[in-house]
């Protein structure tokens, strides 16, 4: 399970893109993605603005986490960590190269091991869909923005059940039909730059592998840390990637 982005595409090329750029991105980006203004319109079912709430407090409430948690869940789901080695062994392969460069995210720091436990946790939780390469930079988002632990994992299970269904199943077929889109935009709104890429392999196949980096991990090595963490506050309260 935890291959299958690396199925679809040259892992080990789009990994060492995605590292660069993160690193580039640290030095544009706010001291704490946390700590970004919250400028999202709209309001709680009780009047409260969501402009008004942090990160950390928003993004549960607009995935629902409290109508999603089961008591005791997450927990027992970490007791079942060592039943799994593979997967085990994949999470630890792929800790370092998640947001390379920044220091909240070091072998040192606690987010490292809630992280790791995060993304454990949901290999246990979903063990036919398993872990798979990308959710690493989804769920250190998340923690990233300052959203706690636990709520970090139903905020993860949310985004790959509901958000982007499809992005990580057994061919990523939705990913796949949005990776078409991009090129079918690419030719229609850029038709020069569209045939260029088109030129340089069959099928589209340059801008498959282009915007399967910015799709897989919702665009998070392909805008500034400030720009991005609003794109993902709509995301979020539309609860799909059409937005």
């Amino acid at each position: 399970m935890a291959n299958r982005y690396a199925e679809n595409m040259n892992v080990q090329d789009s990994e060492r893109v995605c590292v660069e750029e993160s690193s580039s991105q640290e030095e544009q980006g706010p001291a704490s993605l946390s700590e970004t203004e919250n400028i999202l319109p709209g309001a709680t079912a009780d009047g409260k603005l969501y402009s008004s709430l942090s990160r950390r407090e928003l993004w549960p409430l607009l995935l629902d986490v409290e109508g999603r948690r089961i008591p005791n869940h997450y927990k027992a789901l970490l007791e079942l960590a060592g039943q799994t080695p593979e997967t085990a062994m994949q999470i630890e392969k792929d800790l370092p190269r998640t947001f390379a460069g920044r220091k909240e995210l070091t072998p040192e720091s606690d987010m490292w091991g809630a992280l790791k436990r995060v993304l454990t946790a949901f290999a246990a939780h979903d063990a036919e869909l398993g872990y798979v390469q990308s959710m690493n930079f989804l769920a250190a988002f998340l923690l990233l923005a300052g959203v706690q632990e636990e709520d970090a994992f139903w905020c993860l299970v949310a985004l790959v059940t509901e958000v982007v269904p499809g992005y990580f199943e057994e061919g990523m077929w939705a990913a796949k039909v949005d990776q078409r889109v991009f090129a079918e935009l690419v030719h229609r709104e850029l038709p020069a730059l569209g045939l260029h890429v088109a030129a340089l392999g069959p099928n589209n196949i340059i801008c498959g592998i282009i915007s399967s980096q910015w799709l897989l991990t919702l665009f998070v090595h392909a805008l500034p840390d400030a720009t991005l963490i609003h794109l993902w506050d709509l995301l979020l309260r539309e609860r799909s990637r059409r937005v």
